[in-house]
């Protein structure tokens, strides 16, 4: 962890690019290159005559990771961070497009949201209410990488009280949390801020991951759900679910809670591909003995690696789209394809039939908050509609009542009025999109919603001053500059819109043939006066 992210200017970094690299997609190419002591990404296109039609180029700024699986890259535009194109994987040795980008070429327009940051580095610095905007710099320069109050706390008081020679007052010292004198659930919970996704992770009411401190319930802060298990879920191995998985283990449930992530992993050590099969095997001895393997002896020592506990039972799952990284099962089974206990697939409960809340504290009996379970509900039934529109509608319908001002609320509003895909539909998005930002709430995103909404109710007038809004909120969007110049054309603002495409085209040069299309619906839809 203490090699989750550097700077790009690091000689570690700059080692691996001795020439440039180029990787292509489509029609466009990625080029990974050096100058001096700095590393740039750029992408172009070829025209006809071979030479490139534009060159966007964007210096790296921060490299994430720490080489086990490889680099992926920052880079900085304006106050925002965006991910790179390439990725360096050490899985291939080589540079290949980053996660994400082999679903969608979004071209430095990927933003590193701080959920994202928040687990890589040390000190984060996310302006509030904004997707991908940072104070300056962005990270605390001196903590990079994931630093020890990470995971013990905050430091403060235990150097003052060390350095005062202060005398404990308990076989324990308080000042700094020792993760190994936590209850396990309380112990697995500081791990699972970061290495446990989640169907939907929710941030509680006014808390932002900031709030998080080791030693204390994560749940106070954000809310992990996965959807409840069924046997076929359980056999899709979903990517970061590691103590979702290892829940459904027959170790874990026989340990009666004292199993951690603590018990296989050592935080601070982590061991060599030579080093692992032993060492994880001390880990399973630890609780099993060789007598334990119905497998002889003489046939473990035959496989290769000999004698591998988590060889055969914690098995490799197929890498996540775009990470060229296998990942270690850990739901530990006895043998392949072993269903889990049936006690799993009833962890669902009454107030969540649908949900299991993978970070609960152990018997407490306190209800979810409304707004927490609205927002699981949005996240889900955004992927899986006809399994959770049905409860997100119920949810709403209930948290509009109680909470008729809440932007969250409103913005689920939004989206039921905008599904009606009718003027009414289209004028009640509109009143609850203005109230958001009457109330201050309002985000890049949502003024061009609002902008979009009033667009196509031939309010054009009011629409232009929204989509402005969001420009100047977030001129790293390209999303928002199509609209913005098809306005100005319909109201015959022809100087403003070019000057538009012009500022749009300079952020990205990429979007070229966009652009020109754009401005040629334009001119068969509203022709010059």
């Amino acid at each position: 962890m203490g090699r989750s992210a550097s700077l790009a200017i690091d000689p570690a970094q700059l080692a691996l690019v001795s020439s440039p690299v180029t990787v292509q997609q489509g029609s466009r190419y990625f080029e990974v290159s050096r100058k001096g002591n700095a590393l740039y990404q750029s992408v172009y296109e070829l025209g006809p005559d071979g030479q490139p039609v534009y060159r966007h180029s964007e210096q790296m700024l921060y490299a994430i990771g720490s080489g086990t699986a490889g680099y992926t890259y920052l880079v900085q535009r304006g106050n925002r961070l965006y991910e790179a194109p390439l990725s360096y994987f050490s899985a291939l040795g080589s540079w290949a497009v980053s996660p994400g980008y082999e679903f969608k070429n979004q071209v430095f327009d990927r933003p590193a949201i701080f959920q994202c940051i928040v687990c890589h580095t040390g000190r984060a610095r996310p302006l509030a209410q904004t997707d991908g905007a940072y104070r300056d710099p962005p990270v605390v320069e001196e903590q990079i990488a994931v630093g020890c109050e990470n995971c013990h706390g905050p430091g403060q008081m235990h150097v003052q009280q060390r350095l005062h020679g202060a005398s404990l007052t308990s076989t324990i010292d308080a000042s700094i949390v020792n993760p190994a004198k936590l209850p396990s659930w309380l112990a697995n919970n500081i791990c699972m801020e970061c290495h446990e996704g989640g169907d939907s992770r929710v941030l509680r009411p006014s808390k932002t991951l900031f709030d998080a401190r080791p030693g204390t319930p994560l749940d106070r802060v954000v809310s992990i759900f996965r959807a409840a298990p069924t046997p076929a879920s359980v056999a899709e191995s979903p990517h970061l679910a590691y103590y979702w998985s290892l829940t459904m283990s027959r170790c874990f449930l026989g340990s009666g809670g004292r199993m951690t992530c603590f018990t296989c992993h050592d935080p601070h050590t982590q061991p060599s591909a030579e080093q692992a099969v032993e060492f994880f095997r001390n880990k399973c001895l630890t609780c099993h003995n060789n007598l334990s393997c119905k497998l002889r002896l003489a046939e473990r020592e035959a496989r290769t690696p000999p004698n591998n506990c988590f060889g055969c039972h914690m098995l490799q799952t197929k890498a996540p789209p775009g990470t060229h990284a296998d990942q270690t099962e850990h739901r530990i089974v006895a043998s392949e394809g072993e269903a889990p206990p049936d006690s799993v697939f009833h962890w669902a409960t009454a107030e969540l039939p649908d949900l299991v809340q993978v970070n609960a504290v152990p018997d407490d009996i306190r209800s979810i908050p409304p707004l927490t379970q609205l927002q699981a509900y949005q996240d889900l039934a955004t992927s899986d509609p006809q399994r959770y529109q049905r409860t997100l509608l119920s949810v709403l319908q209930r948290t509009a009542g109680e909470f008729p001002d809440n932007p969250l609320v409103l913005r689920a509003l939004v989206n039921q009025s905008h599904a009606q895909e009718n003027e009414a539909g289209r004028a009640e998005a509109i009143q609850e999109l203005a109230r958001v930002i009457e109330l201050g709430a309002g985000t890049p995103d949502d003024y061009f919603k609002l902008g979009g909404l009033l667009a196509v109710s031939d309010l054009v007038t009011q629409a232009i001053p929204m989509v402005e809004k969001a420009v100047q909120l977030n001129p790293y969007d390209k999303e928002f500059y199509p609209l913005l110049v098809l306005c100005y054309f319909s109201l015959h603002q022809d100087a403003t819109a070019r000057l538009t495409i012009r500022q749009w085209l300079k952020l990205f040069p990429e979007d070229q043939a966009k652009a020109a299309a754009v401005e040629k619906d334009a001119a068969m839809d509203y022709p010059a006066q």
